[in-house]
């Protein structure tokens, strides 16, 4: 079968076009993956220009979308930032301890802003789907980020077919989109890490089964692995039990049987109850807090990670925007993860043992 074009000259789109039967606009819009073509003759079209030697141009694709972008920034200026909490919108607001979730979302409006995005937070909660579906489209919005969700709902059933999507972290089960989360497996070597340079060789880890879950077992999975890696630790059981098991009283019996001189965790109830059993943080044992809160929200007195919960906000909407430019709607056929690693904070609640 004889070539279609000489494949050293790229084809124009109108000689794509007339190849395809189809208009001049519709080469275009189904080279660009534009939703206004149906898929069937987006492949059709595809196919035939790729046969006759098309090929796209990155450089043209960036510079096609910029200037896309600033023509139709009065349409798309605003991407919702989608929240759904037992215990209402407001404690994204003014709970001191839901700092996490509030820095995430401080985040990602910083990073719209950055973008000429205005962010809209919707309570999917109290307006319900039909009033957050009503929303979305009467707004042009076609950007949605999916916070993380509350452990009592498991996902939403909106048609996200028009829109750009991202999540945080992993508690968004329903609808499988490509998602921002904190390098958990990072997270826990380097804390033990900086432990083991302090000194410390029965390092500990308490943690509620169900939280490991969330994170694919990249928490315990790291623990595990840095115990054999690292030949003078103590090789420790984890405190790992289930949410409702997860007190003082099993806390005590696995201190008292596994004797760690460090414990990692990500709850503020292990150091109180550390003090509540009469341990002197630092001097008696030392306390390594897996999620502190970024500078300017609440201060925990205590060394660890800082999951940069800012930058994962901002990188979210990276991805958004980038959705937006590329024309990709909907859910994708293959979701991705992108993994942001953490920083080491020091603090007080640790000491350099001889």
């Amino acid at each position: 079968m004889a070539e279609d074009v000489n494949k050293t000259t790229i084809p124009t789109l109108r000689q794509i076009s007339q190849k395809a039967g189809v208009a001049l606009s519709t080469v275009s819009l189904a080279l660009r993956g534009h939703p206004n073509v149906s898929q069937e003759t987006a492949v059709h079209v595809r196919a035939i220009a790729e046969r006759m030697g098309w090929k796209a141009n990155p450089m043209v694709s960036a510079w096609l979308a910029h200037v896309r972008q600033g023509k139709d920034a009065a349409r798309h200026s605003t991407l919702a930032y989608l929240v759904n909490y037992a215990q209402g919108i407001d404690r994204l607001f003014h709970d001191p301890n839901f700092y996490i979730p509030r820095t995430y979302m401080n985040g990602a409006r910083t990073r719209a802003n950055q973008r000429g995005y205005s962010l809209e937070v919707l309570d999917y909660r109290e307006l319900g789907e039909h009033r957050v579906g009503s929303i979305l489209y009467n707004q042009n919005i076609q950007g949605v980020v999916l916070a993380p969700l509350d452990s009592d709902f498991c996902g939403y059933n909106l048609n996200w077919d028009a829109f750009a999507l991202g999540t945080i972290a992993y508690s968004l089960v329903v609808p499988p989109v490509d998602r921002v989360a904190n390098h958990h497996f990072h997270t826990v070597s380097l804390c033990m890490q900086n432990l083991y340079a302090r000194g410390y060789r029965r390092i500990g880890l308490a943690m509620s089964e169900g939280t490991n879950l969330r994170s694919g077992d990249m928490f315990l999975g790291a623990y595990l692995s840095n115990l054999y890696r690292m030949e003078k630790l103590r090789k420790l059981k984890p405190f790992f039990p289930s949410k409702e098991a997860f007190n003082i009283d099993n806390f005590s019996g696995w201190i008292q049987q596994q004797k760690p001189d460090v414990v990692m965790a990500l709850y503020s109830d292990v150091p109180r109850w550390l003090n509540e059993l009469g341990y002197s943080i630092p001097d008696e044992i030392g306390y390594a807090h897996l999620d502190l809160p970024s500078e300017g929200e609440v201060y925990l007195p205590f060394a660890g990670i800082n999951q940069q919960p800012e930058q994962i906000g901002a990188t979210t909407i990276d991805l958004v925007a980038a959705k937006i430019d590329r024309n990709e709607r909907g859910i994708p056929a293959s979701p991705q993860v992108s993994l942001v690693d953490s920083l080491w904070v020091d603090g007080p609640s640790l000491k350099q043992r001889v």
